[in-house]
Order: C-alpha cells, then sequence, then structure tokens
C-alpha cells in the first residue's frame, strides 16, 4: 500500500495511481494550503513498475537535495524526503513504494485492508461482511454474513465513508479509470457460461467446470461448489414445476443453510468463496455480478446454464433454449 508522510503533521497520504498535490482544493488529491505552492504543483505517478514524481509549478520539487526537472520524472526511493516549493518548503517521507491497491482505510486504530475484488472483512478475528466490486457497474458493495438475509449495502465510491456498527472506513480507490476500461476489453457474458457440475455418488465430492464458448475452466473439487450445486438444482427442479423464469431457483438463505446442514454465516461464507474464485477465473466475463442473486432473504443461481452429473450419470440440465448444450 504505497504511501508518503507528511513530516510536518504525521499524516499518512495513500497514493493513486495519478497523484496531484497543489493549493487548488478541487483539482488535486493532496492540497497543500500555501501561497509558494502551485494550482497544480506537482504530480507522483505508478508506470507500471515504479513510481515517480513530475514537477509542474513554478518555485521547484525536490527529492533530497535534489531539484526535479519541469515536466521531468524522477524515480523515488523509500525513505527519501519530497520538499514542495524550496527544500525546506512542505516536506514528506517516502515510506512505502508497493505497487497501487486499493482499500479501505480505518477512522480507528484497526489496521489497513487491502482490497481484492472479493475481501472478507473480519471485525474482532470473526466474519462481519463481504467487501466487493461489481464488475459491471465499477461500484463497491458491502454484504453482511450474519443473519438471514444478505442484502448487500452500498454502492460506494472513492472516498465514501462505510459504516459498521461502531467501526468505519473509508473507500480508497486508486484508479477507477482502469478498472472500466478493464471492464471495456470484456465480450463474454455470465449468459454464454455453461457451468458443469460433477458430484460422486456419495455426494462428498463436487466439481465444477465452466465452458465459456471459447475456454473450458476447470475449477477443480471445493465444497463451495456444493453450494452452488444446491442451488442449481432448485432451479431445475423448479422449472420442471412450471414456474416462469423470474421464479425459478429462489430459496431462503436459512432453508438452503439447513439442507447443507450449516449455519447461515458459513453458508454466505461459501457463497463469498464460489463468488471469488469464478470472478478470478473469469475476469473476460461479463455479468458476473449476477452470479448469485439475492431478493428479500432468498437467493438463487443467476443467468446461466448448466448440467448436474452425478456418477457419470446426468441428473439435470438446464439450458436456454435458443442455446445447444455443449457435450458431456
Amino acid at each position: 500500500m504505497a504511501h508518503i508522510r507528511n513530516i510536518q503533521t504525521g499524516e499518512t497520504i495513500y497514493l493513486h495511481v495519478h497523484h496531484i498535490f497543489g493549493r487548488q482544493a478541487n483539482g488535486v488529491n493532496t492540497c497543500i494550503q500555501s501561497a509558494s505552492i502551485s494550482k497544480i504543483h506537482a504530480v507522483i505517478e505508478w508506470n507500471g513498475q515504479q513510481w515517480q514524481i513530475r514537477d509542474l509549478s513554478r518555485n521547484g520539487t525536490w527529492l533530497e537535495s535534489n531539484r526535479v526537472e519541469l515536466n521531468q520524472r524522477m524515480p523515488l526511493r523509500q525513505g527519501k524526503v519530497i520538499s514542495m516549493a524550496a527544500p525546506y518548503g512542505p516536506q514528506y517521507i517516502v515510506e512505502d513504494l508497493s505497487p497501487p491497491c486499493n482499500l479501505l482505510i480505518p477512522e480507528s486504530d484497526a489496521p489497513v485492508l487491502q482490497l481484492d475484488a472479493h475481501t472478507l472483512v473480519t471485525i474482532n478475528n470473526d466474519p462481519a461482511f463481504v467487501f466487493s466490486l461489481c464488475p459491471d457497474t465499477n461500484e463497491w458493495f458491502a454484504e453482511p454474513l450474519a443473519g438471514d438475509s444478505s442484502e448487500r449495502q452500498g454502492p460506494y465510491q472513492n472516498g465514501q465513508r462505510i459504516v459498521w456498527g461502531d467501526l468505519a472506513w473509508t473507500l480508497f480507490v486508486v484508479d477507477p479509470m482502469l478498472q472500466t476500461q478493464d471492464n471495456m476489453t470484456q465480450s463474454t457474458t455470465l449468459h454464454d457460461a455453461f457451468f458443469e457440475f460433477n458430484l460422486s455418488a456419495d455426494e462428498e465430492s463436487t466439481q465444477l467446470a465452466i465452458n465459456t464458448g471459447e475456454h473450458l475452466i476447470e475449477l477443480g473439487e471445493r465444497s463451495h461448489h456444493y453450494a452452488l450445486l444446491q442451488l442449481a438444482r432448485h432451479k431445475a427442479e423448479q422449472r420442471l414445476n412450471g414456474l416462469p423464469d423470474s421464479e425459478q431457483g429462489w430459496i431462503y438463505a436459512d432453508q438452503l443453510a439447513q439442507e447443507l446442514g450449516l449455519e447461515v454465516t458459513h453458508l454466505n461464507i461459501l457463497i463469498f468463496r464460489a463468488r471469488k474464485q469464478i470472478n478470478e477465473s473469469l475476469r473476460s466475463v461479463t455479468g458476473l455480478s449476477q452470479l448469485i442473486q439475492r431478493r428479500g432473504g432468498r437467493l438463487r443461481l443467476g443467468d446461466s446454464q448448466f448440467r448436474i452429473t452425478k456418477a457419470g450419470s446426468v441428473e439435470s440440465e438446464y439450458l436456454f433454449s435458443s442455446s445447444p448444450s455443449p457435450s458431456p
């Protein structure tokens, strides 16, 4: 978690991918209220390999005793001091030069949390909620793990507070534009994916593979695959019973937990793990926010086709009318 520290105030400043310093409050990431500081004074940037500083000012920027040439980039080094407007102007010490990452910054003395697309947040060592990025909207959401309902809270964007009980964090997003550009390269949708569940005769082992039409992704054997399989079973059964598509597959979380012999909190942790694994394995697929849908304490498997094979025999299939199923 790359950051510098204001030597005068002790404030820790976490670095955005393109982090601007200056006097113009509404146009910079770090505002410095000093007449000697330019409106846009300097920028610290991540170039994909290292952090660099670039001077854009009238009065100059220094790295230790070396003045940074105007509009030229100079690599940062850990432990070095940045001075702005004069060799002994506002000063910052470089404390961490890790690659940029999204963060939850606590308002208490709790540790800063590094975020990936799906992060399990614990409070006093107990799982409390899942904080996740919706890849389709580029917004962050919090989903509680306890209780019969896991309705998500949000959306949250850079700089917003997340309050959970007596604790609060600020969301720090290093570069929302990079995430948006990544999403623009995705072409395959969840609707195109075909889920292949392979279940042992005693139902002790559940393997999952996903066919995207371009690739077959083997996800192996995991306990959370069985929770997805149970959701798939309910969806297939309710189609056979004649329910419309919009009503197929819905089941209350406590009922599903009872079927699996789990507490609801443990069920929600399994769902978190399933979503995390599938999101990390299918980075080129859009619509994954709808993998598991929730409504009023109920949940269901989302907009996807699947086949369940038990002990080598097809137990059930769920196909869209216009889509042929992949060969087993």
